[in-house]
């Protein structure tokens, strides 16, 4: 099935591959949009850096829901609900690699159970709302390329029996051997009798992998990560090619697949000659040997206008952008309508969660301390205008 058209097709899911058509712009279409500044707006306090009954070491989720605000924390290794007034509720594991216990925790689902993904450990572990522990269960691994076994993360089970997840990019550089490295992340289908594993998405992880004949590394770059993806309750998988500047929603149910595919009109620009330059200005900077005039630099191709998927509705979608900027820059969309708007949001606030009207997300004050911050919803207040 090909779901680089707007056509929908349904299938037999024995090996479905969503082959994704990558347009290229000179100029990314969202600059001409009509753009909401809120660089300096105020970021009210929900959870302080020191609540109460403890302090945060590093936060890394932020989920807000009907049953509250849930925040991992992989400093303290652990997952935390409060209530919508700041409350701590439940705490959920602890550090540690017996049942019940994380090395890296991050929120994968909340429904009747909590489930949270701990893939230093390539596992999953659950618990009842209460915070008793229900289970912990080795994720589902597929050889890696470059030897070994990768986990998928971040599974979700959805209707039908189907289980959506994907296996993350890594990378491996050895002097003895040839350099292996995947730089691409992979969203995969897999089938309810787990037999097989078909490909959603695959996007380029948006670091840059660099070698010299002596040593190597990967360089985070500014371009981001080139697609992301979500889902929609149990029913739906949100795909977004960040170089194409698509919207791919695939439903998969009763045996059958059906993908639809928009095009938002907002492909990435190409990377240039002058950005693979300061790429490399980085890379130099950051590292304390001596370099050779000549590296090899494995870059992405675009900057990315899709680096992270946060669905507000089952038709509003905020889509962070690549830039060359410490704030943070959205396209809010609206698939039934096809309107769009920019939105900038301020520096030190990381958006992680829409709900209730207001942005939810990571605020870090001027010593990098983060606590949990919430701004109003500029575009639930307000309709969402046509495009230029």
């Amino acid at each position: 099935m090909d779901a680089g058209t707007a056509d929908s097709e349904v299938a037999a899911v024995r090996r479905l591959t969503v082959a994704l058509v990558l347009l290229t712009s000179a100029h990314p279409a969202w600059a001409q949009m009509d753009t909401l500044d809120l660089s300096r707006d105020p970021v009210a306090t929900v959870i302080p850096a020191e609540y109460d009954g403890g302090f945060f070491a590093r936060i890394g989720d932020v989920v807000v829901n009907n049953l509250g605000v849930w925040v991992s924390d992989p400093g303290h290794n652990h997952v935390l609900r409060f209530d919508a007034a700041g409350s701590l509720l439940t705490e959920y594991g602890r550090e540690g690699n017996g049942p019940g216990e994380f090395l890296s925790p991050g929120i994968v689902r909340i429904d009747s159970v909590l489930t949270v993904g701990d893939f230093r450990q390539g596992r999953y572990v659950r618990f009842s709302l209460d915070g008793s522990h229900l289970e912990t269960v080795r994720a589902q691994h597929f050889a890696d390329p470059g030897g070994g076994e990768k986990p998928l993360t971040d599974a979700v089970p959805l209707k039908g029996g189907f289980t959506v997840g994907m296996i993350p990019a890594n990378y491996r550089i050895s002097f003895s051997q040839d350099v292996v490295y995947d730089l691409r992340n992979h969203v995969v289908l897999v089938s309810p009798e787990g037999e097989s594993a078909d490909t959603l998405l695959s996007f380029h992880w948006g670091a840059a992998a660099w070698t010299t004949t002596v040593t190597g590394a990967v360089e985070s770059t500014r371009f981001g990560a080139a697609g992301a993806w979500s889902v929609l309750g149990d029913t739906a998988v949100v795909l977004a090619d960040g170089a194409a500047g698509t919207l791919t929603i695939v439903s998969p149910e009763a045996g059958l697949v059906r993908a639809d595919t928009v095009d938002l009109g907002i492909a990435g620009r190409a990377v240039t000659e002058r950005d693979l330059d300061d790429v490399e200005e980085d890379i130099r900077e950051s590292t304390s040997r001596d370099l050779p005039r000549e590296i090899e630099i494995d870059a992405p191709e675009y900057w990315s206008v899709a680096t992270r998927l946060i669905p507000a509705s089952d038709h509003l979608f905020w889509l962070r952008q690549g830039v060359d900027d410490e704030r943070g820059h959205w396209v809010v969309v609206d698939i039934a309508t096809m309107r769009k708007r920019a939105v900038i949001l301020p520096e030190r606030f990381r958006l992680t969660s829409v709900y209730g009207g207001l942005l939810y997300g990571v605020t870090r004050d001027e010593l990098d301390v983060p606590s949990v911050g919430a701004m109003a919803n500029p575009v639930a207040a307000q309709p969402v205008p046509e495009p230029a």
